[in-house]
């Protein structure tokens, strides 16, 4: 989730804080705010549905169909059910959404022992901090309408090196050593995937 996102933004910006480097623990800081600060709104807008119809008419996604279970329906209307599940599960149940958010930090936890692991083989020592601020980065960038983040994601890296002062060409090394990380695991499931779907038909007929 966005905000277990966040909390791994709050957690970096903690990180240099301890070390007294308030520009870069208030740029993570003021990341976190605004993915809290835009759910909180998002929600806030959502009951009132016309900020939302507006830019689904702006976008033409009332004019997209989509099959369900009771026929076709506009693809504005499914992506009301969804909001309005996601809101009362968070209404209904905030101990696991709590949880949810936790995972969340977890998995970018784990997300980031890769990138320790690759700067470790590539012979660069980096400090924790700063793979959190690579995180943070990477985050921001991925916010770019760009097909799986070509260009934007490599960017975070140069970005981020650039900053600390650190070597560019190990940057652009493990940006690829990443993207690759990335293809092999998305490939593996969707081979996985794959091969269930097939299954079930198979089993269907």
């Amino acid at each position: 989730t966005f905000s277990g996102v966040a909390f791994f933004g709050f957690f970096g910006a903690i990180l240099f804080f301890l070390k007294k480097e308030f520009d870069f623990g208030l740029l993570l800081s003021a990341w976190g705010l605004f993915i809290l600060l835009t759910i909180f709104l998002s929600m806030k807008l959502w009951k009132k549905e016309k900020f939302f119809d507006y830019l689904f008419r702006l976008f033409f996604l009332h004019k997209i169909k989509v099959k369900t279970e009771n026929g076709h329906t506009p693809l504005s209307d499914e992506i009301k059910d969804y909001g309005n599940q996601a809101i009362d599960y968070i209404h209904k149940f905030s101990p696991r959404f709590v949880l949810d958010c936790l995972y969340s930090f977890f998995f970018k936890l784990m997300r980031i022992l890769p990138i320790i692991l690759c700067l470790y083989f590539l012979g660069t020592t980096v400090s924790l901090r700063r793979i959190f601020f690579l995180g943070v980065m990477i985050d921001m960038f991925r916010m770019a309408p760009l097909p799986a983040g070509l260009g934007s994601f490599e960017a975070s890296y140069l970005l981020t090196f650039s900053i600390f002062g650190l070597n560019l060409e190990v940057a652009l090394a493990l940006s690829f050593l990443m993207r690759a990380l990335d293809l092999a695991t998305a490939g593996l499931g969707l081979l996985f995937n794959t091969h269930h779907t097939v299954k079930l038909l198979k089993e269907g007929n």
